[in-house]
């Protein structure tokens, strides 16, 4: 069956849209809302050296920093046609830090005999303490029904106190802890199966690369670390009104801590999600497969209107296709390091 001309024209158009054909110099394209939550653990003088980090002031840096984001595609990186506007919302959690540095004092296991006072964390086998702690500060409650997946992407940053883990687990406090996923390689940082990131900044450090990257893409100083210097709580504040130098250190440490902070959460918007995209054009195929979600009790077959305008795109450039190509297969990692897993749900 052949599609008239008219109608190959139709098809071209609505994949432009669809995709990236919107010209950049005309229009911003499309524009998407995207919230992203930032739930900070361990920030408000309960954590490492009582470290507070103020909510506003981290929420006011991303907003100048990122306000919103135009992916491109390919190597020429050519601007896509929509523009991700990314609202932020950054909470202070203040409860679950106790819970949570019992969980991973428990999960903690020696690693290589040449690593001495070094532990191995398995994220999978945590992970659904983490899923309880991400749902009880940012899944919807009241989300109506029918409503398709989460109404934001969250990054958990925690600052556990390793003093209190290491009495809990019964080890030397002076010790260094990492986590791996599924076995993985070491990290400080890792995607869940669910719509969240973990960032732990009491372990580590860990020196490790990006996917496809040069060596070296991500080193011990890439993730922030909480020291002596970022002492908070009412030691802290004696000391820095006691000594003008101890004041000026850690007004000096506390900027270059939100300043890596900020860096790294804006590469997690940058590399997860709102991530580029390493091609402009779909492959060949002679076969579309599109899944009918049946919902039960009705027992109603439903697609979202951008998911059927693309697959009936699809579909029509498919019967334009006047010679069949062979059916390719690709496959698409979203996460930024090899240390972290990309999962859809």
């Amino acid at each position: 069956m052949w599609v008239p001309r008219s109608a190959a024209a139709a098809v071209a158009m609505l994949l432009s849209l669809l995709a990236f054909g919107v010209d950049p110099r005309v229009s911003q394209g499309i524009v998407v809302n995207v919230d992203v939550n930032v739930g900070l653990l361990g920030f408000s003088g309960e954590g490492a050296w009582q470290f507070e980090l103020n909510a506003r002031e981290l929420h006011s840096l991303l907003e100048l920093l990122l306000p919103e984001r135009r992916p491109s595609c390919g190597p020429e990186a050519t601007p896509m046609g929509v523009t991700y506007k990314l609202n932020y919302n950054v909470v202070l959690m203040q409860t679950g830090l106790a819970r949570l540095q019992h969980t991973l004092a428990t999960a903690m296991r020696p690693a290589h005999a040449d690593e001495r006072g070094v532990y191995d964390v398995e994220a999978s086998a945590i992970e659904e303490h983490f899923d309880m702690l991400y749902a009880s500060y940012f899944t919807p409650h009241d989300q109506p029904e029918g409503a398709e997946g989460p109404a934001a992407y969250t990054i958990l940053v925690i600052n556990p106190n390793k003093g209190d883990m290491a009495q809990l687990a019964d080890i030397p406090p002076a010790f260094g802890y990492r986590y791996r996923y599924n076995g993985g390689a070491p990290s400080q940082m890792w995607l869940s199966a669910r719509r969240y990131l973990v960032l732990d900044v009491s372990a580590g450090p860990c020196s490790l690369g990006m996917s496809h990257a040069a060596g070296g893409a991500v080193s011990a100083a890439s993730v922030p670390q909480v020291h002596a210097a970022l002492q908070g709580g009412v030691a802290g504040l004696k000391a820095r009104e006691a000594d003008v130098a101890a004041a000026s250190s850690h007004a000096l440490y506390h900027n270059h801590f939100m300043a890596q902070l900020g860096a790294l959460l804006l590469s997690a918007v940058r590399h997860v999600i709102a991530a580029d995209l390493h091609a402009c054009a779909l492959p060949d195929f002679d076969e579309l497969v599109v899944p009918l979600l049946t919902r039960t009790p009705a027992l109603t077959r439903t697609l979202t209107c951008s998911t059927l305008a693309l697959a009936l795109a699809l579909a029509l450039a498919l019967a334009l296709t006047p010679t069949p190509t062979p059916t390719l297969t690709r496959s698409c990692r979203c996460s930024p390091c090899a240390t972290t897993r990309s999962s859809t749900r």
